[in-house]
């Protein structure tokens, strides 16, 4: 039978507390036993020792509040008598919480939010690590008309012992097919993140249309790397990338939906690109090229379709593959 957790105090009082890995900055968050109030400032009521050096960033969901910026040094997190929960509940006394963080966990994780790779300028993807020496890669594709069935997306990171969301509408299982895996070495000192950049141009045998979806895991050895249940899940992380030179601006009007296309290198319109309007189901709605000035257009009566004909995305095949 599964341990019995701590008892839930009566009143308002602190009740547990945990540490939140999940991201490259640790969270060290509080549970208290009744609901907290979003809208009130809560950094007033919390002091962080040793001194941080500048107010605590504080966040609160519900009955569980968070502190940031403690880095992984040992703190205590003492919570002031009246700070103040939902309606009229307030802390009776001090409340002192101390964490103790060890050994940075191994983390792996994407730089930046963006899911769009320039052709031309960019060396490669980013890859941010914390005590990771090795790490697996997987490249998979999912070719143009499969992506209406798909969210493009930088989902979030998974920490060590967590399982990958690794499915749904942000995932390449089902559409996708796996282009290129290896193992990559990462440089950096134990304890500090470290940056390794992917040259997904270099091991893409073609560019075809579509979009492509990067796994990257912790290959070192601690954890499981061969998805075998019985071990722990290594840190892992997968991000969305559409590798182009074309950058799409769209702008819908009660008549119409007007899209411009732009080179990524040189930010110039491009004239003659072939755009088309997808429907939900895969279908095209509509189909036509850049003008002069990197123009097209959809009339609005193509945008109000329902069901599987209801429109998705709007899609441009440019040169070299884009």
């Amino acid at each position: 039978a599964a341990r019995r957790g701590p008892v839930k105090p009566g009143g308002f009082a602190v009740w547990w507390n945990r540490i939140d890995t999940s991201g490259p900055d640790p969270l060290a968050c509080i549970e208290l036993s009744r609901p907290l109030d979003p809208a009130k400032s809560y950094a007033d009521y919390v002091l962080v020792s040793p001194d941080l050096g500048a107010p605590p960033a504080v966040s609160v969901k519900g009955s569980e509040l968070c502190v940031a910026g403690l880095g992984f040094t040992d703190r205590r997190v003492t919570l002031l008598k009246g700070l103040p929960g939902q309606g009229k509940d307030v802390l009776a006394a001090n409340a002192d919480v101390d964490f103790t963080f060890g050994e940075k966990p191994p983390f792996v994780g994407f730089a930046g939010e963006g899911v769009i790779l320039p052709r031309q300028d960019a060396d490669g993807v980013a890859i941010e690590t914390i005590n990771v020496s090795k790490l697996k890669i997987e490249v998979w594709r999912v070719v143009d008309r499969n992506l209406v069935r798909k969210s493009i997306s930088a989902p979030d990171p998974t920490g060590e012992g967590d399982w990958p969301s690794d499915y749904g509408d942000d995932s390449a299982e089902g559409e996708g097919v796996e282009v290129w895996k290896g193992v990559v070495a990462v440089r950096g000192e134990a304890g500090q993140r470290a940056t390794t950049v992917f040259p997904l141009g270099a091991v893409l045998k073609e560019m075809k249309p579509g979009a492509y979806v990067i796994k990257a895991r912790d290959a070192s050895g601690r954890g499981d790397d061969d998805d075998d249940s019985d071990n722990t899940p290594p840190a892992q992380a997968r991000r969305w990338i559409v590798f182009t030179d074309m950058a799409l601006s769209a702008y819908e009007g009660s008549q119409a939906l007007d899209v411009v296309v732009r080179s990524l290198q040189s930010a110039r319109t491009l004239s003659g690109v072939r755009v088309v309007l997808m429907a939900r189901n895969g279908e095209t709605l509509a189909e036509t090229k850049s003008d002069g000035q990197g123009r097209v257009r959809f009339d609005r009566p193509l945008l109000d379709g329902e069901g599987a004909a209801d429109a998705k995305m709007v899609m441009a095949y440019g040169a070299e593959g884009d």
